[in-house]
């Protein structure tokens, strides 16, 4: 096998971790319930999602513009590709730790770049598999495809990621080869936050204009080209979809030959600047600063800060958490995401805002329902936070640092919920401010949505760290896996959906029958997400003790 081969082979190993499962699950038959929980996770999550998508392309192709129903999959796909991408690249090019042993091997340096290249790229064809093959077989049930449109599909499928990772690729190697790491992660970090927002701004933007501008009666005689419209955003969306649609014609032969070029002449564009400024970007991220400065008792008695033990073991988290970019853009992107999805859409709807927010005003129990679901999204976002329930794991073979501090475990745990608290915070104020501007409900719904979300958070991150302090992934090769791969950080989500089940019940079939004014409903939520969180704090300061005792990478 040449070195290449073996290099992308031994890399994927790794990559997924397809040794280790292999020997923990079918040799050493340890932790057979993991699997169980994730197969279960795919057919809930992503089996809801694929059938959701299957209905529209099934409703899509029966429209004016049939194709329709697979130039949005293929633009959803291209667009997660482009920003999952970027992080994906950053972590397995720049934060790996196996990067010590690959670059003194006698490999090329493209060999390198090509076979972690291949490990994004696959990763990337899980949500191809969830948003495009629903679609196409929907748009299949009244639209006929020939073998060449099959093959056409496939191939399609199998090129979906290659243009938009070769570009955020190209973007990656000369943005870490032209920074200096004195201010390279807080540049990784603006640099993502802009990517983000400007890409969900051009969508709804898009979209706005698409609806307010093209006349219906154009749609519906098939005199607009949807299809450009829509894929205007990503021309490759358009050969895509053509290539499929029009597949056995000269017309799908020369987009799916565009598709092809296009996507080797990325690709060899992103090997070419890569080869270039890959190991400048490599090294620049090992250099530490030397000041020259003669390290003495004075220059440390001036210097060090003495803080409680407490406080000292809090501003430690937040350390540890900041020096990769990729944990903070982990831990902070729904922030981003989810807030930019209310305000957008809300910007680009015109009357309609208005609208909604005298309906809520004038609605039977309208503003306390819009309270209750503000509070319900701020406490989606603190499950979907990953500070708590993977803190332990992003320690990984560093933990021992923590095992030896001559302090409680109580106060461990104490510091690294403070810290997920403030998380959620930052979370949850941009949602509030979102519900204050489009709805006005009044400073009191605004606050109390914003506890009740907050108090509504917690038991999932406590529980999730007790989780994490039993099971920690403290193995990993690059600091994406310790969130990405970690099975601890999807428990929160299970536990919010319980406690939050719980709630709806709570108000739906006992207070609001019963009579209850807006605040007691409010109140009664609120207190049996407070005990939720007691329950769940106490058990997990009086287990720390003893899980850091005996804790490992199980």
């Amino acid at each position: 096998m040449s070195p290449f081969f073996s290099l992308v082979r031994v890399s994927l190993l790794n990559y997924f971790g397809l040794q280790v499962m292999k020997v923990r699950y079918i040799k050493e038959k340890k932790r057979l319930w993991e699997p169980a929980v994730i197969l279960f996770a795919i057919i809930a999550g992503g089996g809801t999602f694929a059938s959701g998508l299957y209905l529209l392309g099934r409703t899509l192709a029966q429209g004016p513009a049939p194709a329709m129903a697979l130039t949005l999959p293929i633009l959803m796909v291209q667009i997660l590709a482009i920003v999952f991408g970027f992080f994906a690249l950053i972590s397995i090019f720049y934060f790996s730790t196996d990067l010590d042993l690959l670059v003194p091997l006698p490999v090329k340096e493209y060999h390198i770049l090509a076979a972690k290249f291949i490990n994004v790229t696959l990763t990337e064809y899980a949500p191809a598999l969830i948003l495009f093959v629903p679609s196409l077989i929907g748009y299949r049930q009244f639209v006929d495809l020939s073998v060449l449109g099959w093959a056409s599909a496939v191939l399609v499928f199998l090129l979906l990621p290659v243009i938009p990772l070769s570009i955020m690729g190209i973007f990656t190697v000369t943005l870490m080869r032209g920074l200096n790491r004195r201010h390279r992660d807080v540049m990784i970090v603006i640099a993502s936050l802009l990517m983000v927002g400007g890409i969900m701004y051009f969508q709804y933007t898009m979209q706005a204009s698409l609806v307010g501008e093209i006349p219906m009666e154009d749609i519906i005689n098939n005199r607009i080209d949807l299809i450009w419209l829509l894929g205007s955003f990503f021309p490759p969306s358009i050969w895509a979809t053509r290539a499929i649609a029009d597949a056995g014609s000269l017309t799908g032969f020369a987009n799916l030959l565009y598709l092809i070029i296009a996507s080797a002449v990325a690709f060899g564009s992103f090997m070419a600047v890569g080869q270039r400024v890959f190991y400048g970007g490599l090294v620049g991220g090992a250099e530490r600063d030397r000041k020259g400065q003669m390290i003495t008792a004075h220059v440390l008695e001036k210097k060090a800060v003495q803080r409680s033990p407490l406080r000292a073991l809090y501003t430690r988290e937040w350390n540890l958490f900041l020096r990769v970019p990729i944990w903070v853009m982990n831990g902070f992107l729904a922030v981003v995401i989810i807030p930019l999805m209310l305000f957008f859409p809300a910007s680009t709807a015109g009357r309609s805002i208005p609208e909604l927010a005298a309906m809520v005003h004038f609605a039977n129990n309208g503003l306390l329902l819009s309270a209750l679901a503000t509070a319900a999204i701020i406490g989606l976002l603190g499950s979907l936070n990953t500070l708590a329930s993977t803190s332990v794991s992003r320690e990984g073979r560093h933990l021992w640092i923590s095992r030896s501090l001559p302090v409680p475990a109580t106060y461990q745990v104490t510091a690294k919920l403070a810290h997920a608290g403030i998380g959620a915070l930052v979370a949850a104020v941009p949602v509030a401010m979102v519900y204050a501007i489009v709805i006005t409900p009044g400073t009191e719904y605004v606050l109390a949505a914003l506890i009740l979300g907050l108090v509504f958070s917690a038991t999932p991150q406590i529980l999730g760290l007790l989780f994490d302090m039993w099971r920690p992934l403290l193995t990993w090769t690059n600091p994406q896996h310790a969130v990405k791969n970690n099975l601890n950080a999807v428990l929160p989500m299970i536990i919010a959906g319980a406690t939050g089940f719980t709630s709806y019940l709570l108000v739906l079939r006992v207070l609001l029958p019963a009579g209850m004014g807006e605040w007691v409903v409010i109140l009664g939520v609120l207190t049996l997400q407070l005990i939720l969180a007691a329950v769940s704090l106490t058990i997990t300061l009086r287990a720390a003790p003893g899980l850091y005792n005996q804790m490992e990478d199980k």
